[in-house]
C-alpha cells in the first residue's frame, strides 16, 4: 500500500473521513474534510515534480529539500512555479494539510516538504509523499490540521 492509501485509511479510521473526488479535470485528486463544518483538512493530488524543483525519484540524505536554494528558501518561485533546475515531467503524489503559521517555516526546511502548492502559503504545506518524510510525522501533520480546521 502506498502512502497516500495509508494516510486515506488513517483519517477513515480515525476521523471517519472519506476521500471525496471534486474535481473531474483531475480524477485522482481528493479531499478530507470535516463532516461537521465542511472544512478542507488536506487534499491530495499529483503534481508535477519540476513544480518543486525535484525529481520524480525518492531523495535519500542529499535529496533536493525546501532549503536546497531553488529559487530562493523554498525551492519555489513567488507563483508556486520551481526554479530553473532541469527536473523530469514525472508526477509525484502530494499531500497539502494546515499548518499553524508560526511552524510552516521550520517544517519547509525539512527535506520534501515545501509551501502549500496552490494554497495559502502562510496557512498550508505540501508533503511530498513516498519521499523521505516519515509516516508518523505526516500522521502528525494530518492531525493537527484536522484540528486546526475544526
Amino acid at each position: 500500500m502506498n502512502m497516500r492509501d495509508q494516510l486515506l485509511t488513517y483519517a477513515l479510521e480515525h476521523f471517519g473521513s472519506k476521500p471525496e473526488y471534486l474535481f473531474a479535470s483531475s480524477p485522482d485528486t481528493c479531499i478530507l474534510r470535516h463532516a461537521g463544518n465542511r472544512k478542507w483538512y488536506a487534499i491530495f493530488m499529483d503534481v508535477p515534480a519540476k513544480k518543486f524543483g525535484v525529481t520524480g525519484e525518492a531523495s535519500g540524505a542529499n535529496g533536493v529539500s525546501g532549503a536546497s536554494g531553488v529559487s530562493g528558501a523554498s525551492g519555489m518561485s513567488d507563483t508556486g512555479n520551481a526554479g530553473s533546475a532541469s527536473v523530469g515531467d514525472e508526477l509525484i503524489s502530494v499531500m497539502n494539510v494546515k499548518v499553524d503559521p508560526d511552524d510552516s517555516p521550520a517544517l519547509c526546511m525539512q527535506a520534501d516538504i515545501f509551501p502549500g502548492y496552490h494554497m495559502n502559503k502562510k496557512h498550508w504545506i505540501s508533503i511530498l509523499l513516498d519521499r523521505s518524510v516519515p509516516l508518523p510525522l505526516i500522521e502528525e501533520l494530518l492531525e493537527a490540521s484536522f484540528e486546526l480546521t475544526a
